[in-house]
């Protein structure tokens, strides 16, 4: 890169040469074509690169996810949201090589067991899904943290993705319609009685869900803080 001196303003490439300004000043570079069809941004936390050109095809199930998680109640951040899209774009990307379809069983795979976890508090519930058993355990102490005749609503979200294929230069696809939660429950938990164990439908391979535990205020009003989710 250089910098340009002089009264003159110029914009665009010339030969193999590209004008732009930044911050009022000019500057200028060598084209490098392999640069056109694949700009990259750099996190500069954990030093990845996310390829414009991969990113919609990743996003696609991310988005979907995010309504579904959104769904069952769980309010978020625009940090979280950026957070997230890294998290399941790198988590895919390890999977799919670039230019690859993106078969929908593959991200399903790639994601699933992430948790989301609102405060410390959120620490204390543990989800497993395993042979269509879901189990919800609260692995409190039951001090002051839990009061557990207060209890906790369950929340599950499901939906089927498509298969996201690569054409013409880039992932094209369409927006996931993502419906209310399709089941949803309440249980109590006491030093004897820590958890609950109830068996769900199988989950289709191209099927993701998500799950939202929330604490009961009086027995009634779920709230987000304690609150995590689930993605399987």
């Amino acid at each position: 890169m250089g910098k340009a001196r002089g009264i003159m303003r110029l914009s665009g490439k010339v030969d193999n040469v590209v004008f732009y300004e930044r911050n009022g000043k000019q500057y200028f570079r060598k084209y490098d074509p392999s640069q056109s069809d694949r700009m990259k941004n750099v996190d500069p936390d954990s030093g990845w690169a996310i390829s414009n050109t991969f990113k919609p095809g990743t996003q696609h199930f991310a988005q979907g996810i995010w309504i579904m998680m959104k769904k069952t109640g769980m309010t978020f951040s625009i940090a979280e949201w950026n957070a997230f899209v890294k998290h399941v774009h790198h988590c895919i990307v390890s999977h799919v090589n670039f230019r690859e379809t993106i078969k929908a069983d593959i991200a399903k795979s790639a994601v699933s067991g992430y948790k989301y976890a609102k405060d410390a508090k959120s620490k204390d519930i543990f989800c497993t899904l395993e042979d269509n058993i879901l189990t919800i355990e609260n692995s409190s102490l039951f001090n002051d943290r839990w009061k557990p005749e207060e209890g906790f609503e369950f929340q599950i979200c499901r939906q089927q993705f498509k298969d996201v294929p690569f054409k013409e230069g880039k992932y094209r696809y369409t927006n996931v319609t993502v419906e209310h939660p399709a089941i949803t429950g309440r249980f109590i938990t006491s030093r004897d009685a820590r958890k609950v164990v109830m068996e769900i439908e199988p989950l289709a391979d191209n099927e993701i869900m998500v799950l939202g535990v929330y604490p009961l205020v009086d027995g009634l009003y779920p709230k987000i803080s304690g609150a995590s989710l689930w993605v399987y």
